[in-house]
């Protein structure tokens, strides 16, 4: 076993011997979640392996606190400095005092190339206009590297859209945010999966289109194909309303897939980051908050 700060190992003979360590790239997960986070690790960077455990929990931001130790996923042993750090395997970082623990759905060994395999194939699953109205503020938004978009739930049938802004974390912690999104919009059964209001199935929340309009479906739930733009148009009773001229990706511009929506624009939306106005927030496991805001007031019943 080598000793936690890597330092140079003694040869057969007993003599201190030089070893030159190399960059290594190395794949973890945080405890008890599917989201994988790679890293490119120089030694040479790092004075030990407390500061790599440090740069580690600076990047993953666990809730649990600081990165105590990481658990190698083919056999559950702690590794205790850099050179035992495999780049063929897969580890688990663990808190102080914290046990190993399982991911929803198990965790994901999947390769560096696979991961930007995967970045590099996010669909874009809309294309159309979104109410010009929020132009204003989806330009502001995007240049903090913000995505603004309005969630509803699947065949609900009085409801309103709840417009939320993520962060690029947000985006990447795939499960942390389903399930922060389950407690706001009041899925008890947890969301499974998100989807555009045509029924098509986001593979990854990186594919949700800044301003425009999504599905959330709660576990072992089909899609309900209902008029979800209903819900933003000024019969519903929620305001602002918005007109969303969209359609799926790639289909014909036709009115029977994009032009369903009748609501007219009627107000503009202020969501800009640093606003004095109060917006109730969302703490995400460490990530920038994210802002939920529901511009819908339903008119009671």
């Amino acid at each position: 076993m080598c000793s936690k700060n890597c330092s140079n190992k003694k040869s057969s003979s007993g003599s201190r011997v030089s070893t030159v360590q190399k960059p290594k790239k190395v794949k973890v997960y945080n405890n008890g979640e599917a989201h994988l986070y790679p890293f490119n690790l120089n030694p040479r960077e790092f004075k030990g392996w407390t500061a790599i455990l440090d740069h580690m929990t600076s990047i993953i931001k666990p809730r649990t606190g600081v990165i105590a130790k990481l658990i190698a996923l083919s056999n559950k042993k702690e590794v205790q400095c850099f050179d035992d750090l495999d780049p063929k395997e897969a580890y688990v970082a663990l808190g102080i005092g914290r046990k190993f623990q399982t991911a929803p759905g198990g965790y994901e060994v999947t390769s560096h190339r696979d991961i930007l395999k995967r970045e590099s194939g996010l669909k874009k699953h809309y294309e159309g206009q979104v109410d010009p109205s929020i132009l204003p503020m989806l330009k502001e938004t995007e240049k903090k590297h913000l995505t603004v978009a309005y969630f509803l739930v699947n065949g609900r049938n009085k409801q309103c859209g709840l417009k939320i802004i993520l962060s690029r974390c947000d985006l990447k912690r795939q499960v942390i945010t389903k399930n922060y999104l389950g407690k706001i919009l009041d899925v008890p059964d947890g969301i499974q999966d998100i989807a555009t209001i045509f029924g098509d199935i986001l593979a990854d929340l990186r594919e949700i289109q800044h301003g425009f309009p999504y599905v959330v479906l709660p576990y072992n739930k089909p899609f309900v194909d209902i008029d979800y733009l209903k819900f933003f148009s000024k019969k519903s009773g929620c305001k602002p309303v918005l007109k969303f001229n969209i359609r799926p990706f790639g289909s014909e511009n036709d009115s029977s897939k994009g032009s369903s929506c009748k609501c007219a624009s009627k107000s503009q939306i202020s969501l800009r980051a640093g606003s004095n106005e109060k917006q109730p927030t969302i703490d995400v496991r460490g990530c920038p908050p994210m802002i939920v805001i529901n511009p819908c007031q339903c008119e009671p019943t």
